[in-house]
């Protein structure tokens, strides 16, 4: 299939997400980092009628706004179809002329199962195209069932707007009120289907967008899966750590003995293992407190670069690959070594001066009140990159995918970092967006 833009790093494909994928080679992308449409949320204008009368304005689309319209397929008179009749109409039918509506986008089918199935079919075309020591990072939130009223939450940063569509809600079987669950059920059909379920992520949002129910708490989160092909895949864990503070270690670098207060009496005391603060920051948690961003152009549904950048700094090699296997080059890390002090020995948690529980800002601040002085961690450092490989071949930057490309924050942040991107969407206007983005780095923001 001939990409819609090719400009050497990146390529942008219009069509449908799985046509385009049967078309890739296998086994050319190291990551796959992609947000889909979130089911029964929106209409993306990409359908067209076919049959019928031409004359017709397909009242389904209209009578949901409440339009009373003159219709030339029943005598010519003045027909009311009122909204709640436009939401029991099928989707893909126009009552009144015949015409069938045909529309290849994700999100408007009309149960929560048929979504997931497409979905689990999207990433079977995935499977193929990504490495088999690849990964998938997946953004998905949720949404409610309608009840009376649209009780929209889906997502909070704004991806209600055009065409919403909550008659999928009620044809589903759902109660209303009822939180559909999507994410956790696409990220269980994609385990049952071989993928690798690793990691539930928390997309914590500190600005969300503000909702008009008094019944349940804001929505103020989304997920981020990540899966893999294999139980080992390429994951640069350095790349993505996170500050820290070493409060010292009471065994050295062993880990430290269990306090007598969290385990059950008469249980012998376990060796916890070692505490991962080291002085180049920590494993990276699950939970990422990002906030949403602004976007001026015609989208509803963008993610934040600072979402989607530890995801393909994880998931790709800074390095690159080789050109002839493909195969990432891998990160050589000098480990820190421990210099342990004799009051970093005493186990200040034992003497109950300072609570385990306490946030790490809280615990040093005490720590140091006390006159505790912690261990010193030498710093971890990268000293360079080898080749997985041996084919003893040069590199180029690795690819990452996104099939539900949109606005182009994937290709951004890609191309931030030096990485390639292919991108698919539907939509021909919002690769426009896309390509505009990625041709002109820095006119709507950099990667914080």
């Amino acid at each position: 299939m001939t990409p819609w833009l090719d400009d050497g790093d990146q390529r942008l494909y219009h069509g449908d997400v799985i046509d385009v994928l049967r078309s890739l080679p296998a086994g050319i992308a190291q990551t796959c980092v992609t947000s889909p449409p979130y089911w029964g949320l929106r209409d993306y204008g990409t359908g067209q009628w076919e049959g019928g009368d031409a004359g017709c304005d397909h009242l389904p689309e209209n009578a949901r706004r409440g339009v009373e319209r003159s219709s030339s397929t029943l005598g010519g008179g003045v027909a009311t179809i009122t909204a709640q009749e436009g939401a029991n109409a099928p989707r893909d039918a126009c009552p009144r002329c015949g015409a069938r509506r045909v529309d290849n986008q994700l999100g408007l089918e009309a149960s929560p199962d048929l979504y997931v199935e497409r979905m689990v079919a999207v990433f079977r075309e995935v499977w193929r195209v990504l490495r088999d020591d690849g990964t998938v990072w997946l953004n998905l939130g949720d949404s409610y069932a309608a009840s009376g009223g649209d009780d929209h939450s889906g997502s909070s940063d704004g991806k209600v707007g055009r065409g919403d569509r909550p008659d999928q809600r009620r044809r589903s079987g759902l109660k209303p009120k009822d939180l559909v669950g999507i994410p956790w059920r696409v990220a269980f059909a994609l385990q049952a289907d071989g993928w690798t379920l690793r990691s539930d992520i928390i997309w914590s949002k500190p600005n969300p967008m503000p909702e008009s129910v008094t019944d349940r708490p804001t929505k103020a989160h989304e997920y981020v899966f990540l899966l893999s092909k294999r139980p080992r895949y390429f994951y640069d864990a350095d790349a993505i750590r996170e500050p820290a503070f070493d409060a010292g270690r009471v065994n050295g670098r062993d880990g430290r003995d269990e306090d007598e207060r969290a385990r059950p009496p008469g249980s012998r005391p376990r060796t916890l293992a070692r505490l991962d603060y080291t002085a180049t920051g920590r494993n990276r948690r699950s939970v990422w407190t990002i906030a949403t961003e602004p976007f001026p152009e015609a989208h509803f549904a963008t993610y934040p670069q600072a979402l989607v950048q530890p995801c393909i700094l994880a998931g790709t090699s800074e390095h690159g690959e080789c050109v002839e296997c493909g195969a990432p080059w891998v990160r050589v890390v000098e480990r820190g070594e421990l210099e342990s002090t004799e009051a970093a020995r005493i186990s200040e948690w034992d003497r109950g001066k300072v609570a385990a529980s306490a946030a790490d800002t809280g615990r040093a601040g005490a720590l140091q009140a006390s006159g505790f002085k912690p261990n010193h961690v030498r710093p971890s450092t990268t000293t360079g990159w080898r080749a997985s490989c041996q084919c003893d071949a040069p590199t180029r930057p690795q690819l990452v995918l996104d099939p539900f490309i949109g606005s182009g924050t994937t290709a951004l942040v890609a191309r931030h970092h030096g990485r390639r991107c292919i991108g698919i969407d539907l939509s021909a206007e919002y690769l426009e967006i896309a390509a505009k983005r990625t041709q002109q780095l820095g006119l709507f923001g950099s990667v914080a």
